[in-house]
């Protein structure tokens, strides 16, 4: 129908049939940031916190290009979403929230926190990572440190007044 209405030259036609599409493709995709990687990921992962009642609040003042891969930077995204979707489901009320703040510094420096509430208490081992005795849990934040420290970064993790922080700085490579 599309090459028709083309091929005729009847654009008023063509704008006509394809409107309700670019509406249901605007409606279902807000733009949360200028990088489509990075765009891609929190949309996906802000309808999955949407489906389980959990609230993101994101912070994201990036440009089109990033200082880092943007795989490395979806991994990381990824993995820490996810870990504090996880946690934030298990709470109620007003604790069902995630923040997510990231951000550029002098165009070389990436710097990323995602903090959310907890319950109950939250050990860390001697190297900042939290213990658990569930078999493979802390893999995602071992998977992050390791990407963090290609990048010649830091990676800091904190647990204060019931709520889990992670920052991280990430370097462009030389």
């Amino acid at each position: 129908m599309i090459e028709e209405y083309l091929q005729a030259g009847e654009y008023d036609k063509l704008k006509e049939y394809i409107a309700p599409i670019s509406d249901s493709i605007n409606h279902s995709h807000k733009v949360i940031c200028k990088n489509q990687a990075l765009d891609a990921i929190a949309n996906h992962y802000d309808e999955v916190a949407k489906s389980q009642e959990v609230t993101i609040y994101w912070n994201i003042k990036v440009g089109e290009t990033l200082p880092i891969k943007e795989s490395d930077m979806c991994a990381v995204i990824g993995n820490l979403i996810e870990n504090s979707v996880i946690a934030a489901n298990s709470l109620t009320g007003d604790d069902r929230l995630v923040n997510v703040r990231i951000g550029i510094l002098q165009e070389e420096t990436l710097v990323i926190s995602v903090d959310n509430p907890y319950r109950g208490t939250l050990t860390l081992d001697k190297n900042g990572m939290p213990m658990s005795g569930r078999p493979d849990h802390g893999i995602g934040l071992r998977s992050v440190r390791n990407i963090v420290e290609r990048y010649k970064g830091s990676m800091e993790i904190e647990t204060h007044n019931g709520i889990f922080n992670v920052s991280i700085l990430m370097y462009k490579p030389e």
